[in-house]
């Protein structure tokens, strides 16, 4: 059997199974975008101090309730590292858990060391967040980051805009809440009714 056909064969199946799922005008079951629950489990390293946590759990709450409970949280913490951040960092494959880690910069190996100190946080879309609170020098701030950093697990990219937004690029310029620009680009993604903490 050719490739070509085998490929046909499993098309037509395909085709046949989402007609089962979706027929538009008919009774049959189908899938309504609007009614899914999107679930993340998130790893979070036992490193965190309990303040750092209770921010991390701020921040989880705030996304949920920024995408009208449409996104959740299982949070799991006090968990040690998956591994050794280098070998980790550059080898995971992309799933759909998240593990925050906390790693201060003068432990972080020499290569990672000149690509990594400049941040105070990041997210590398793999499924790895990590925060760096040796580079930020205010609590409100690390609340910001991890904040950010969790948008960008949810698939959010940075804003460019004047408007005031979790997701700007700059710890500085971070805003402390979740605002309207952030959950209309956040719905865009999770077929959402947006519930910004700010405008």
């Amino acid at each position: 059997m050719t490739t070509r056909r085998i490929i046909l064969i499993f098309l037509s199946l395909f085709l046949t199974l989402c007609s089962c799922l979706y027929t538009p005008g008919s009774s049959k079951a189908s899938i309504d975008l609007n009614d899914l629950t999107i679930i993340r489990n998130i790893y979070i390293d036992d490193a965190f101090t309990v303040g750092e946590e209770e921010d991390i759990a701020r921040a989880l709450i705030a996304w949920t309730k920024a995408s009208n409970n449409k996104i959740k949280f299982n949070s799991l913490y006090r968990h040690s590292p998956p591994g050794e951040l280098d070998d980790y960092f550059f080898n995971k494959s992309y799933n759909d858990s998240i593990f925050i880690w906390r790693i201060n910069t003068y432990n972080l190996s020499w290569h990672l060391k000149d690509r990594l100190s400049k941040y105070s946080g990041l997210y590398d879309r793999k499924g790895n967040i990590i925060i760096f609170p040796d580079k930020i020098s205010i609590n409100a701030i690390f609340a910001n980051v991890v904040r950010h950093e969790i948008g960008h697990a949810l698939g959010l990219e940075h804003s460019t805009t004047e408007n005031k937004s979790t997701m700007k690029a700059i710890d500085i310029d971070i805003s402390d809440c979740i605002s309207k620009e952030d959950t209309d680009r956040l719905c865009a993604i999770y077929f959402c009714v947006g519930q910004p903490e700010c405008n």
